[in-house]
């Protein structure tokens, strides 16, 4: 897993043991040489996964090569907009995943810095009005706070996004 809150991985090429290593760590980013591999992902970047290959070239040149998948960990995700305009079709603007969060608390800004929506629960579901009216069309801001427990390894942060209703 890479984590959002420490980016880093280390891997150590093992066997053969007197070769040259070279690690793409794929993102993108140049491959890198070198039997220790250590490097930091910029997860805003990443989707959900990215495949490191490695590749070992022995003293005779024979050439071995190798690939395994990391997995980008996120408490949750949100999407970018929503479509409140009653055609029973991604109605409502809500979080996903979740599945570790213990606490979560989140707000809803429009342009002039007004909460137009708060939830206190990752269930909770914002429909796109304020004061019973519908929110024109455009970009809203929104801020969460979230604790979470994976499997007795606590996590905890804000984290800020936009939404864009479309009507």
């Amino acid at each position: 897993w890479i984590e959002q809150s420490n980016p880093s991985v280390s891997m150590k090429g093992v066997s053969p043991t007197a070769a040259t290593w070279y690690w793409n760590p794929g993102d993108g980013s140049e491959e890198k040489e070198g039997r220790l591999f250590h490097y930091r992902y910029n997860v805003d970047d990443l989707l959900d996964s990215v495949e490191v290959k490695v590749r070992a070239v022995d003293t005779v040149g024979c050439s071995y090569s190798g690939s395994e998948f990391l997995y980008v960990w996120k408490d949750f995700w949100a999407p970018t907009g929503f479509t409140p305009n009653k055609d029973e079709k991604n109605e409502t603007f809500h979080f996903y995943g979740g599945q570790y969060i213990t606490d979560f608390h989140f707000y809803i800004f429009n342009r002039q810095g007004e909460i137009v929506f708060e939830g206190d629960s990752f269930d909770a579901e914002w429909d796109g009005t304020y004061k019973g009216k519908d929110c024109p069309w455009g970009v809203y801001g929104w801020v969460a706070n979230y604790n979470s427990d994976v499997k007795g390894t606590n996590f905890s942060g804000e984290r800020k996004g936009f939404i864009t209703i479309v009507r």
